[in-house]
């Protein structure tokens, strides 16, 4: 059930979790406001979605 929720949303959060640790990293004046910022971006991106999805998998087997 859950594997294509994961399939969607994995892309977008990688490319942009990818994306802004390279600026973190390389930029110096990235700091915590640039990461409470993606942390926004990352729930826009659906973060709260992806996470459900493997909590309710992982209850699904833990049940059985």
């Amino acid at each position: 059930e859950e594997t294509s929720t994961i399939a969607e949303l994995t892309q977008a959060l990688q490319k942009a979790g990818e994306e802004f640790s390279a600026k973190y990293v390389v930029t110096a004046s990235h700091g915590q406001a640039e990461w409470d910022a993606w942390l926004q971006q990352a729930k826009k991106l659906g973060e709260d979605e992806f996470v459900g999805a493997y909590n309710a998998a992982q209850a699904r087997y833990d049940a059985e």
